[in-house]
Order: C-alpha cells, then structure tokens, then sequence
C-alpha cells in the first residue's frame, strides 16, 4: 500500500507498506519505507535509512498513524522528519 500527502507548495511525503496493519514497522527492516521530496527550484529527494511508522488504526475504511524518520538524498546528506501524522480513507 502507497500512501502519500503533500503539505506547502513544494513539499511531498511517500509511504510504502508491504503487509499492512495496525502496530509498528521499522523503516530499516524492508517492509516500509518512506520518501520526501522538497524544493522550489527543482526536487530534493530523502530516502528513509531509519525510524518507523506506527500505524494505530486500520479498518475497511480507514488507515490513521504516525511516523519519524531520518532520510538521506543523493549526496548522502540527511534531514530528519518527526512527529508526522497521517489519517486517510481508501478503498480497496
């Protein structure tokens, strides 16, 4: 499951999930990731090497959660992103 969001003009957040329910999943273990993507003048991509996503509710309609991660772009340089938080409905 892909679940993303976009917040400011030039701000975008990715998350990947292989096996998806409620609990804690490690972003260094290979079952999810994340990515964001920032900039004005061109994209800046961060590509998760730690932190974890938890997610507290997933029901038929619903998938709600939080995340914190730290993410490193093409020249190994790292931003951190904590206290994320996301709360969507899908369809499957």
């Amino acid at each position: 499951m892909s679940i993303g969001g976009a917040f400011g003009s030039y701000s975008y957040v990715n998350l990947v999930l292989t096996d998806v329910h409620v609990g804690t999943f490690d972003l260094s273990g290979g079952n999810a990731s994340l990515s964001f993507q920032t900039g004005a003048n061109g994209p800046d991509s961060y590509v998760s090497i730690s932190g974890s996503v938890i997610i507290t509710e997933f029901t038929p309609a619903v998938i709600e959660g939080t995340f914190q991660f730290t993410g490193v772009d093409s020249l190994n340089v790292s931003r951190q992103i904590t206290e994320g938080q996301f709360i969507t409905s899908y369809t499957m």
